[in-house]
C-alpha cells in the first residue's frame, strides 16, 4: 500500500453519514425485539449492502484504486444484492410464516456472476498486474463504464417492479376481505420502492450521459442529489419499518376467496342474485357498514353464508369487490350526514360512517361522489 493521506471532502460527508446510519440501524434491528420477524433480516441485509456501497464509493472517490489497489472492487458484487433484499423484505412482509425455498437461491446469480467476472479479470492478479491493468484504462472500457452499469440498473429495476407488483396484488386480495385496508396494505413501502426506482432511473441517466460527448458541469450535482436521496431513503425505510413492526396487523392470506373468476363455483346465477339481495337488505337494515373493522368473514357469519359465496355474489352481481361494496354504503351515509348537517366536522363524519382515517375517507368519497368531502359540504352549505 502506498502512502495514503485520507482527506474527506465536504461533499463526501453525506456518504460517511449514510454509512454510519446504515450500520447503526442494522445493529439496532438485530436486537431481540426485532429478530423474530423474517422481514427484518432482509431489511438488515439491505442496510448492510447500502453501507458497503458507501464504503466502496468513498474508497474510489478518495483514490483507493491508486493508493491501495489490492482492495479494489472487493465490495462491488454486494451491490447486486440491494434490490433483491428489498424484494424479499416485501415478500416476507406480506406472507404469513415466510420461509426461503431452494429455488430462491437463484436470486444470487447476478451477485455470483459479478464475483466470477471480477475474480477472472482482477482479484486473482498479483498487485503489480492490478496496477498495470488500472493504468491501461481498463475501467474506461465500454463494458465496465457502460454495459455492466446499465445491465446492473436494469436488473435492479426488475426487482423493484416485481416488489411493487407484489404489493399491488396483496392490496387487491385485502380488498376482497377487509372493509378497511389502510393499516394493512403497506402503502408507505410501495411509495418508497417507487422512489427507489426513481433514484435508479436518475442514476441510469447519469451513466448514459457520461458515455456521450456532452460535458455538463452540473452533472456532479446529480450525484450529490442521489447521495442525499440514499441517506433519506434508509432513514425513512428503517423508521417506517420499525413503526410498522409494532403497529401494523400481521400479514394476512385470505383463504377460499379470490378476485376475478371463481373456478368450480357451485352457485347458479339465480342463487347469486338471491344472495346479493339478502346481502343488500342486511346492509341497509342492520347498517353493518358502520363497523370500522368489518370483514368478509364477519358479514358471512351474519348472513349466514360462506365468505367465498358472498365474495362471488358481490363480484358477479355488483361488479366490485368487498371493500368497494362496503364503502359505497359508507359514502352514501356520509353524503346524507354532510347534506343534513353541513356544520359537522369531516373527520367526525368519517369515523361515524366506519372509516379509520380521514385520508381513506377522502379517497373513497372522491371516487364515489366525484368530489372531495369539503367541496361536497361547501356545495350543500350554500344551497
Amino acid at each position: 500500500m502506498q502512502d495514503w493521506e485520507i482527506f474527506i471532502p465536504f461533499r463526501q460527508l453525506v456518504n460517511v453519514v449514510t454509512f454510519t446510519q446504515a450500520v447503526m440501524f442494522a445493529a439496532f434491528l438485530l436486537t431481540k425485539r426485532f429478530r423474530g420477524a423474517p422481514s427484518i433480516w432482509f431489511l438488515v441485509l439491505a442496510l448492510l449492502v447500502m453501507a458497503s456501497v458507501k464504503v466502496d464509493q468513498l474508497y474510489q472517490m478518495l483514490g483507493g484504486l491508486v493508493h491501495a489497489p489490492a482492495y479494489g472492487f472487493m465490495l462491488t458484487p454486494l451491490q447486486w444484492l440491494m434490490t433483491p433484499a428489498l424484494y424479499f423484505f416485501v415478500r416476507a412482509k406480506i406472507t404469513p410464516d415466510f420461509k426461503l425455498s431452494k429455488s430462491d437461491g437463484l436470486h444470487l446469480i447476478p451477485f455470483l456472476l459479478s464475483v466470477i467476472y471480477l475474480t477472472s479479470v482482477y482479484y486473482r492478479l498479483p498487485l503489480a498486474e492490478k496496477q498495470a491493468l488500472l493504468a491501461s484504462g481498463w475501467l474506461a472500457m465500454p463494458f465496465n463504464r457502460f454495459v455492466e452499469p446499465v445491465l446492473g440498473h436494469l436488473v435492479q429495476l426488475v426487482y423493484l417492479v416485481a416488489a411493487i407488483r407484489l404489493l399491488g396484488r396483496y392490496g387487491v386480495s385485502l380488498r376482497n376481505w377487509f372493509s378497511s385496508v389502510e393499516a394493512r396494505e403497506f402503502r408507505w413501502l410501495r411509495r418508497l420502492l417507487i422512489l427507489w426506482a426513481g433514484i435508479f432511473i436518475l442514476h441510469l441517466g447519469w451513466v448514459v450521459l457520461r458515455m456521450t460527448d456532452l460535458r455538463i458541469p452540473e452533472m456532479i450535482y446529480v450525484m450529490d442529489l442521489i447521495n442525499l436521496m440514499h441517506l433519506a431513503f434508509i432513514n425513512v425505510l428503517t423508521l417506517s419499518a420499525i413503526t410498522d413492526h409494532f403497529q401494523a396487523p400481521a400479514a394476512f392470506r385470505p383463504r377460499g376467496v379470490s378476485s376475478g373468476r371463481y373456478a368450480g363455483s357451485t352457485q347458479s346465477e339465480v342463487e347469486r342474485r338471491q344472495l346479493f339481495n339478502r346481502l343488500e337488505q342486511l346492509m341497509m337494515q342492520q347498517q353493518m357498514f358502520l363497523q370500522n373493522n368489518l370483514t368478509l368473514g364477519g358479514l358471512a357469519d351474519a348472513l349466514p353464508a360462506t365468505p367465498r359465496e358472498i365474495s362471488e355474489a358481490i363480484n358477479a352481481e355488483g361488479g366490485i369487490n368487498f371493500f368497494e361494496f362496503v364503502n359505497q354504503y359508507r359514502i352514501e351515509q356520509a353524503k346524507q350526514q354532510l347534506a343534513e348537517q353541513p356544520d359537522s366536522k369531516i373527520l367526525e363524519v368519517a369515523y361515524a360512517v366506519g372509516f379509520n382515517s380521514k385520508s381513506a375517507f377522502n379517497e373513497a368519497f372522491k371516487k364515489h361522489a366525484g368530489l372531495t368531502p369539503s367541496a361536497y359540504k361547501k356545495q350543500h352549505k350554500k344551497s
